[in-house]
């Protein structure tokens, strides 16, 4: 019935979808109490959908312990949020671990945050190698952050090629820098886009510079709009630069 009911949900087949869920849940799949409520939570009816997390989580769903989690913090209840996020890192659920890691973050509570996200990052989690990196570097933890930046590369995190891009040229290492940021360009990162333009630019390589200023600006990247503006009225096209400065003026009021 669960099966059943996550091929309708991609169908976009939704009211289908949840009778079949429905039906799993009442006779005590957890897995379908937890799509269900993933469901209801994505319709609009929070109140029904915490209900299905909730049953599920007693009954030991670790998934549904995190939806809840997610839930509840989306709502400010922050203290049973952190209880749900706990009791499912607890039984070694990955994603648990960094909302848990993310949330003590917030609440000033920097190393054991490190601490639960540096647990799912063992466990070759690369979306929490990439996060633990951003916190180590934001305490200066630099030679650790680029360690795990590294491992997140290896799994093939483009966002994790753009930071390691990023910290390499912060260390003057701009050949490695260069090679990373071109592997994530390569992928379709904006960001890195952005960034090769610049380390390019300070290379004295204009002309491959604003080509990908100008590929992330197209993408209505605001950052390289700015930047490709700069460059432009370096190089003497003030008009075309002024076009640039007022397309990111305009893409920023908007936000």
């Amino acid at each position: 019935m669960v099966f059943l009911g996550i091929l309708l949900e991609e169908s976009d087949r939704i009211e289908e979808a949840e009778k079949w869920y429905r039906e799993a849940s009442e006779l005590g799949d957890t897995h379908a109490m937890y799509s269900l409520g993933h469901l209801l939570e994505g319709t609009s009816h929070p109140e029904e959908a915490e209900k299905w997390y909730r049953e599920a989580s007693e009954l030991g769903s670790t998934d549904a312990m995190v939806g809840l989690a997610i839930l509840l913090r989306s709502t400010d209840r922050l203290d049973e949020a952190e209880k749900w996020y706990r009791e499912a890192s607890e039984l070694g659920d990955t994603d648990a671990m960094v909302g848990l890691g993310l949330l003590l973050d917030e609440k000033d509570l920097p190393e054991e945050a490190k601490h639960w996200i540096r647990k799912a990052a063992k466990k070759s989690d690369s979306e929490a190698m990439l996060i633990l990196a951003i916190l180590l570097r934001n305490t200066g933890h630099l030679e650790e952050a680029e360690h795990w930046l590294r491992e997140a590369v290896e799994q093939e995190n483009v966002q994790a090629k753009v930071l390691l891009g990023a910290l390499l040229v912060e260390k003057d290492l701009l050949e490695e820098a260069e090679h990373w940021l071109r592997k994530a360009v390569e992928q379709g990162n904006t960001n890195a886009s952005v960034a090769l333009g610049l380390l390019l630019q300070d290379t004295e390589r204009t002309e491959e510079a604003e080509h990908w200023l100008r590929k992330a600006a197209d993408a209505g990247n605001t950052i390289a709009m700015n930047n490709l503006g700069a460059l432009l009225r370096e190089t003497g096209r003030a008009e075309e630069a002024g076009h640039w400065f007022r397309l990111a003026l305009k893409a920023q009021d908007s936000d």
